[in-house]
């Protein structure tokens, strides 16, 4: 059991969760999202077309588990590239808990997110930061599930850059966007991004639904190299916890028998057991955070 003051989560052995809510923490709404790695095999020869084949594949899963018609769509609607950033040869973004990730869309605009998350929810709890002042931030708490019910608990806060604004490559610069980051790096460390890999997104978003009057929604993205290979594939659906704890169980059980359905479809369920994060991070063997570049480590930009 998970449990702190003001929201407490109960995972039972099938991941059922209650909620109730009092306090300052009655003002955060709490997501859960089910991230579901698919084999990227189907969509070696066509990604769009096998995207579009398993978007229609995830629509007859909820129509058999929550009988509820959804719509598939054929082709994508969002399409943006995506990096993770960390300090060169030392990752202490990561090292402290957290993960920094860009995202640009296909009209240039981008969002910059500082997230962390562990299955500690006491310690994500007591975690808190913002983005500063005139950055604007959006902030989030949700729990995040994996493969077969692993759950960690998650905050992150979003800003977008101005336009024409490109992320900063010192900590200096990132700490003026989100000032926890000055406090958990001393030095000014160079910042880059992870692999040096740009990962090309094409997502598939699908219709809401609803269950007994909680919305759920579903997304499939697919990440490509400049190649267009196919790098990773993953299903997705998501749902805030009602407030009451009837609801909210009734909520978790309707999403826990769709995600188990989700991973008994062998034809596409993968066998990794990752989020997108762990991809990058592991995609050159782990490198990049061990790196070291001629004469300089990375571990100053102020030797």
């Amino acid at each position: 059991m998970l449990s702190y003051p003001g929201l407490r989560i109960a995972l039972v052995a099938s991941a059922l969760a209650s909620v109730a809510s009092s306090g300052a923490w009655a003002q955060e709404k709490l997501n859960r999202e089910f991230k579901m790695p698919l084999r990227t095999e189907p969509f070696t020869a066509q990604p769009d077309a096998a995207g579009s084949v398993y978007v229609r594949r995830m629509t007859d899963i909820i129509r058999n588990v929550h009988s509820i018609d959804v719509l598939p769509i054929s082709k994508p609607d969002k399409i943006r590239t995506v990096q993770f950033l960390d300090t060169f040869g030392t990752c202490r973004v990561r090292s402290a808990g957290f993960i920094l990730r860009l995202r640009e869309d296909d009209k240039g605009r981008k969002q910059l997110t500082l997230k962390t998350r562990s299955p500690d929810a006491d310690w994500v709890r007591k975690t808190e930061f913002t983005a500063a002042s005139s950055a604007k931030g959006k902030s989030k708490i949700e729990e995040d599930i994996l493969p077969p019910n692993k759950s960690q608990l998650s905050r992150s806060v979003s800003v977008v850059l101005p336009e024409g604004e490109v992320a900063p490559t010192l900590v200096e610069g990132l700490s003026k966007i989100f000032p926890i980051i000055g406090t958990l790096i001393a030095s000014n460390d160079f910042v880059g991004p992870v692999e040096n890999m740009k990962a090309k997104e094409r997502a598939y978003g699908m219709p809401k639904w609803q269950v007994n009057g909680v919305t759920f929604e579903a997304e499939v993205a697919l990440w490509l190299n400049d190649a267009g290979k196919v790098l990773f594939a993953e299903a997705s659906f998501r749902y805030t916890v009602p407030e009451g704890e009837a609801e909210a169980q009734a909520a978790a059980a309707a999403a826990d028998k769709l995600f188990a359905a989700m991973q008994a479809d062998k034809d596409w369920a993968g066998q990794l057991k990752v989020t997108k994060t762990d991809y990058i991070y592991n995609a050159g063997g782990g490198k990049f955070c061990r790196r070291t570049f001629g004469n300089w480590t990375g571990k100053t930009a102020n030797p």
